[in-house]
């Protein structure tokens, strides 16, 4: 279940990817972002790994990132993770919460914010063709579900004549052991 959530995300990056504004080379993939090894040194390994799943996949390599824990028991407690790349559109920000669970699983959750140059209607209808409406209860606000997985949603706001892609979601991960 969780290789299909990361899976889905994998789908919207890479679909991203795809576009001119994203196409810059691609950073060779670290084994380890610098975030989550930072995280691990200070004690939060149990689900380090959520941090590299998302930061990759959102990033397709390392990202600036600013990281938040607990001074004493980080490995107790959830971490927040926030992360910037820059394009050639402006930057996309990302947003990571890990926690391991009472049950000795990792949750996780994520914000990915994407500039795009092109109005919300155009990528609506080409890049998220596949996203079912979900809701306008977000204060009238559409939102739609990731064809992979039901736990990751998206929202597409007008900003400065282009687009702000804000994609959302939840994931439940086994622990690294």
């Amino acid at each position: 279940m969780q290789n299909r959530k990361i899976a889905g995300l994998v789908v919207l990056v890479n679909l991203c990817f795809t576009h001119p504004a994203f196409s810059e080379e691609p950073e060779a993939i670290n084994p380890e972002t610098q975030s989550a090894a930072q995280l691990k040194e200070n004690g939060f390994k149990a689900c380090a790994h959520a941090v590299d799943d998302i930061g990759h996949f959102a990033f397709r390599g390392d990202f600036a990132y600013l990281n938040l824990w607990n001074q004493t028991n980080v490995d107790r407690h959830s971490v927040l993770v926030t992360g910037a790349k820059t394009y050639s559109v402006g930057k996309s920000l990302l947003t990571i919460t890990a926690t391991e669970t009472q049950v000795n699983t990792c949750d996780a959750s994520f914000t990915l914010v994407i500039p795009f140059p092109e109005e919300c209607a155009q990528l609506r209808r080409t890049m998220f063709k596949e996203w079912k409406f979900y809701s306008d209860k977000l204060d009238g606000i559409a939102v739609y579900e990731d064809p992979s997985t039901p736990t990751v949603n998206l929202t597409l706001q007008p900003f400065q004549g282009g687009c702000l892609a804000v994609k959302t979601g939840l994931f439940f991960l086994s622990r690294e052991r």
